[in-house]
This record gives structure tokens, sequence and C-alpha cells, in this order.
């Protein structure tokens, strides 16, 4: 039906939309609408929110459920305006370390350089000057919100806010948006230009160069993004139960300077373990800092008292790496992190680049019957026999439906004393879930060995060799 308007022009009645005709769509219950957009990715969420308030409803609940924060303003003051708005949704926690390196001018014009830029003509220089300048902005801002305790207040207001927040994700991978349009608008001085060049559009790679970017944490030991997470969780009243640390660059991503805490600090952080019941850690322990073995020792206590707190943990890896190449497969004794530890309700065990004894393996998996998932790599039996511990599992562990122990070493007989038992053919668990003999027999590693020289690898049904890096497969 149409009616004419006061201009002689005829307008369109407004009509019924007919899908909201359809009962299918628009009169399932909230609970239903619910479910179903907890299947929906990022993007779909934003279209469906569009759709009508009730879907509205639905979808903003999974929308917004995580929060990013890292040491740029923008996105601090991005997740703070998200807690205002949505903190009865926000259930996850991501924290970014990436933060910028100190470069001379000299050093950033061969990282642009390097990248593709020669900076032979006057734009060229224009724009290594613009994005030095953009760098050094940043950088300070960066510095400051450290030194001012800006990063810590902003974490704190961001557990003590959200009350529904029980994960805490530690990544060194920046944010799509570190250096977006906004990000740099906050950096820049007010009426300034955002760009000097024409046609800029702005984009991370475009203005940074990589080497600017550190894909790690900090050195000093106050402003280590652990560091400030548990501080944040000790004078917080939350209640966190899941701790990870998901690092992209395995070769610098992390030191150990968080965990050299004093007495007093100690006491206070370790307060929050006991609610924990996931944990994933992946540390390294950088030699130059901590160069004797008394600080490696320190350290290994302070993390064996954090642990010894979380009796209620169901799930947890430790990947222990060095941070240089050159000593990069040197494994750490696991008695010294896990050794009067207990985890009674304890459900996956992953453990990698350790050493240990048969007795202090069994001593941990003792008190951990309940166990489903066993995860043991890049891992060095110093004393006993992989064939008696693989016995022991198979027969004490009765809810266990997955393991992979891979890349050993040590613990095995001659002639077979220094192998490297890589298991491409999944012998182990065919042994465990009774489908097959000990793997770890002479004559089982016999028969590997000779399979292992004739070239013949088990390929999964994707393609490709069963094996991948046990960094790349947990994180």
């Amino acid at each position: 039906m149409e009616s004419p308007s006061e201009n002689g022009a005829h307008l369109s009645a407004p009509t019924v939309d007919s899908q909201a005709k359809d009962p299918s769509v628009f009169m399932l219950p909230p609970e239903i609408l619910s479910l179903v957009c907890g299947f929906l990715s990022k993007r779909q969420l934003k279209r469906v929110r569009k759709v009508s308030k009730t879907w509205e409803r639905a979808a903003v609940p999974y929308l917004f459920d995580e929060i990013y924060m890292s040491l740029n303003m923008a996105d601090l003051r991005i997740a703070k305006l998200m807690i205002l708005q949505f903190k009865q949704y926000i259930r996850t926690l991501i924290f970014s370390s990436a933060c910028y390196t100190d470069m001379d001018r000299e050093n950033f014009d061969k990282a642009l350089s390097y990248e593709g830029s020669d900076m032979e003509t006057d734009s060229d220089i224009g724009y290594s000057e613009h994005s030095f300048k953009l760098y050094r902005i940043a950088r300070k801002n960066q510095e400051e919100n450290l030194k001012t305790g800006l990063v810590s207040a902003y974490l704190s207001f961001a557990l003590t806010s959200c009350p529904n927040i029980r994960k805490i994700i530690l990544t060194d991978s920046p944010s799509s948006r570190s250096m977006s349009r906004k990000s740099l608008q906050v950096f820049e001085p007010r009426r300034s230009k955002i760009c000097l060049l024409e046609g800029c559009v702005l984009e991370d790679n475009d203005h940074f160069p990589s080497a600017v970017r550190q894909s790690g944490f900090l050195r000093s030991g106050s402003h280590n993004p652990w560091r400030l997470i548990l501080q944040a969780l000790s004078v917080t009243d939350s209640n966190v139960s899941e701790l990870t640390m998901v690092p992209v660059n395995n070769e610098t991503m992390m030191d150990t300077s968080a965990f050299s805490m004093s007495p007093g600090e100690l006491s206070q952080a370790k307060i929050c373990f006991h609610a924990l019941t996931k944990f994933r850690l992946t540390f390294a322990w950088d030699r130059e800092q901590f160069s004797t073995d008394v600080d490696v020792r320190y350290i290994h206590r302070n993390v064996a008292k954090f642990l010894r707190r979380a009796v209620n943990l169901e799930c947890l890896a430790l990947i222990a790496l060095e941070e240089h190449e050159s000593v990069a497969h040197q494994s750490y004794p696991l008695h010294e992190v896990l050794g009067k530890c207990t985890f009674p309700k304890l459900k996956s065990l992953i453990i990698g680049y350790f050493e240990f004894t048969e007795v202090e393996l069994l001593s941990l998996l003792t008190h951990s019957k309940r166990i489903q998932q066993l995860t043991i790599e890049c891992s060095i039996l110093k004393e006993g026999s992989w064939v008696r511990i693989v016995d022991w599992a198979r027969a004490s562990l009765p809810s266990l439906k997955n393991a992979q122990l891979n890349q050993l070493y040590g613990g095995f007989e001659d002639p077979w004393a220094d192998t490297e038992y890589m298991d491409v053919y999944g012998h182990v668990g065919e042994f465990l879930f009774a489908r097959g003999g000990n793997p770890f027999t002479v004559d089982a590693l016999a028969k590997y060995h000779a399979d292992w020289d004739a070239g013949r690898t088990r390929i999964d049904p994707c393609g490709g060799e069963i094996y991948t890096d046990i960094c790349d497969r947990y994180h």
C-alpha cells in the first residue's frame, strides 16, 4: 500500500520482514539461540548481532567474552572501554608482552632496508624519518606505561571489574591493531597529520620493520609480564582457574626473571595458585642473566613453591627450553621443579625438555592415578628403564586414554643404551592400550631401528609425518 507525501512523491509503506514470520528463526527460546551462537566465529557473531535485538542479546556474550591488553596505550584504552560496557561477559584476558626494542636511526634504517626499502629518493628518506618518529613515540609510551605502573593498574582493574574472568593467556604475539590508525593517533601529538606521505595507509609492516618489534619479554624483573600478572592476581580477589603461556617465537620468547622473587613477594603471589585447575608454562633459562647453577636452582625452587600450592590442578604442561640455540637441547632436573608436588586431581600431564629418574617420575605419577593424557617428550631418563615405566603405566593408570612418549633418551638396555627414540610408528600407544608389545625391549628396538633404516615412516590421515615439534603441538 502507498500513500502520497506532502510534495506529491509516493512513499512505500513499511512492510513486515518475511523472516519475522519464520518461527524457526525468531521464536526459538533464548537458551537455543545461545547454543547456536556458541558455534559461530567472531566475524559471524558480528553479522548475527545486527539481525534483531533478540539475536543481539544471544550473540553479545560470545562476541565480547575476551579482552586483549598489551603495553600499548591504545590497547589498554580499548580494553577499558570493553570492560566498562561488557564486563559481565568477559571470561578470558589475553596479555601480550610484545614490545619495541631500543634502536637508533642508523639501525632502524638498516632494518627498513633489509625489508625492501633502499632509501634512495627524497620520498624514501621522508618515509624513514616519519617511521622513526612514530617508532620513538611508541617506544617512549611503552616505557612510561611500565615505569608508572599503568600496565599493572590496568591488569588489576580488569581482574577486579570482571568477576567472570577464569582464564589468562600470556602471549608474545602483537595484536593486529597494535599499530593501526587509531593506535598511531594515540601516539601522535594533537593536530598533527597521521602520515607525511600521500596515500599512506599506516599498516604495521609499512612503518615499523619487524626487527624493532621484539616478540619476547622485557628483561627487567619488575616489568616481566609473568611478574605483572602474578602481582595483579595477588592483589585482587579474582577466581582465575587457568594460566596459559602461548609463545610464538621460541627463540627469544621469555626469560625466568618473573620467578626470581623475594620471599615476601613469593608468599603473596603464590596464593592464587591454589585455585588453579589448568597451568601451562613454557619457560627458558637466560644464561646471561642467571649465569650460575645457584641462580638456576633458586628459580627452580620458586617455580616449585608456586606449583606446590596448586593441589587442584587438572591439567599441567611444563616445557623447559634453553634460551640460546647453542645449548638448546639441554634438559633440566624435574625433581627440582616438581619434586615435592602432588596433584591428586590431575587428568593431563605434559612435560618436555626435562631429565629425571624412574623413581622420580613414578613418584609423581603415583599421586595422579586419574591421568587421562600423558605426554613425555624431549626428555632424558638418567636412571631406570623405559620398559618398567610403560609397564607400570599400563598396569596402574586405568583412566589413561591418550599417551605419547617421544624423542626419549637414556633408559635403554645394551646395545641401544645411547639411542634416541622417536615414536613415529605409534608403538607406545599400541602397547599402553593392549594392542602390541612393549616398544622398549631389546627385540622391539631392533625391529624399530630396522624399520627406521629402511625408511618406513608412519603417515597421518592429513598427509606428512606423524611427528611434529613439541612446541608447535602444544602451543
